[in-house]
């Protein structure tokens, strides 16, 4: 699995460096390296989506902590579902 540097990251999703620092440390992003940090392709993903709500929305942070909460719980909820659909077609 590659993982990426917080400058690569920043220029390819066009993202400036302080406002990736904001989402780590407010944990909207936990990086698959935390010690570089290092980021992997679902990180990238999920900086994409931020700054893409970010800057069509005009969300702050404490917004994005929100929806993105709430994403993660629907998120959880259809894995859930699938589960539980893969086991009652076992029966």
């Amino acid at each position: 699995m590659k993982k990426l540097e917080m400058k690569y990251v920043c220029q390819q999703l066009n993202v400036k460096e302080a406002i990736l620092i904001e989402w780590l440390e407010a944990d909207l992003v936990v990086p698959a390296a935390p010690e570089g940090p290092a980021f992997d392709d679902e990180d990238l993903s999920r900086i994409k989506l931020l700054n893409d709500l970010q800057s069509i929305f005009d969300t702050n942070t404490s917004s994005l902590e929100v929806i993105m909460h709430l994403l993660d719980q629907i998120h959880l909820l259809k894995k859930e579902i699938n589960l539980l659909q893969e086991k009652q077609s076992e029966l």
